[in-house]
């Protein structure tokens, strides 16, 4: 156990730890396996590991548009401020809801 220390440049290939208090962080990439968040703040865009643009996944931007797409081009959903689309399969536009 180590009670008081200071590490100025550490190295390390493989680390395991169990419970851990870090007060500030600054990560450049990570793969979290499991995961839960119980407030964040989203500075950009958040979108599924799959999403590609109207045709799988999801995506909601900072602006609060959403585009939610069908698997196997099932069709797909758009939202934002004053409207909702949705699409089928073929692209065709079936529902139109709000101001456009």
């Amino acid at each position: 156990m180590i009670q008081q220390g200071s590490i100025g440049t550490a190295y390390i290939s493989d680390l395991s730890v169990t419970n851990s208090k870090i007060a500030n962080a600054s990560i450049n990439s990570a793969k979290i396996i499991d995961g839960e968040i119980t407030n964040a703040k989203i500075g950009n865009e958040i979108y599924s590991n799959n999403y590609v643009w109207q045709q799988s996944g999801w995506y909601i931007g900072k602006n609060g548009e959403m585009y939610i797409n069908g698997s196997g081009g099932t069709g797909r959903m758009t939202i934002n401020n004053n409207l909702i689309q949705i699409f089928d399969q073929n692209g065709t536009l079936r529902v139109r809801m709000g101001l456009w």
